[in-house]
């Protein structure tokens, strides 16, 4: 069974959003946080949605954070960076597109924003990857919808794969505890040129063995 299908996640996957809000709540609280002898960090966050015990000290709930994300990409894409190198990440898609269907599937609600962040980065829908899928306010969880493979930061997602779909997880702060031997369907992934590499070599393995039976 060849390959057909990828989801590509957005913030913490492409995007460094999170290192964005951090520095804004770091502005924000400059004050507080010098007399408390603190400040947030990145490297601090405890888990994808669960920011951790320093944020909610200050009121900041993970719910908030995230609503700090999207509120980012609608005022101020522009100060996201993205985690790859911009050429890296433009022959990421490139080797993707070239042989699957491929789309960017995330919970912010703000596709335009996006589209405009992407195309920033030579990044272009119809020439790197297919559609930009927003679940916001959807119940569904992204393992549950019809790719083969997700690459993404959220290592959630392998609860609900069936036994030919797969992740690439992003490694980041925030899940580097999660054992990357739970199951032969969660690889760690670096770059998402490295991860595309590995898919097209695998894609034209299946294809082979298949010309061959």
């Amino acid at each position: 069974m060849s390959i057909s299908k990828i989801s590509v996640g957005l913030d913490g996957t492409l995007a460094s959003s999170q290192e964005a809000v951090v520095e804004d709540l770091n502005n924000e609280f400059r004050e507080e946080l010098r007399s408390n002898g603190q400040i947030f960090s990145y490297l601090g966050i405890k888990d994808k949605y669960d920011w951790g015990k320093i944020y909610r000290e200050y009121g900041i709930t993970s719910d908030e954070c995230y609503d700090r994300i999207y509120e980012k990409w609608r005022t101020d894409s522009s100060q996201i960076d993205s985690i790859d190198l911009s050429f890296d990440m433009e022959r990421g898609f490139e080797n993707l597109y070239e042989r699957f269907n491929v789309d960017i599937v995330t919970r912010n609600p703000y596709t335009e924003e996006i589209k405009n962040w992407l195309e920033d980065a030579y990044i272009f829908e119809g020439e790197h990857y297919d559609n930009i899928v927003s679940i916001y306010g959807e119940e569904k969880r992204k393992g549950q919808m019809d790719y083969d493979f997700f690459i993404d930061d959220d290592p959630n997602i392998i609860k609900d794969l069936g036994t030919h779909q797969g992740l690439f997880l992003r490694s980041r702060s925030y899940n580097r505890k999660v054992d990357h031997r739970i199951g032969p369907v969660m690889y760690r992934m670096n770059s998402l040129l490295e991860t595309s590499e590995i898919l097209v070599s695998w894609d034209k393995k299946l294809e082979k063995v298949e010309g061959d039976r």
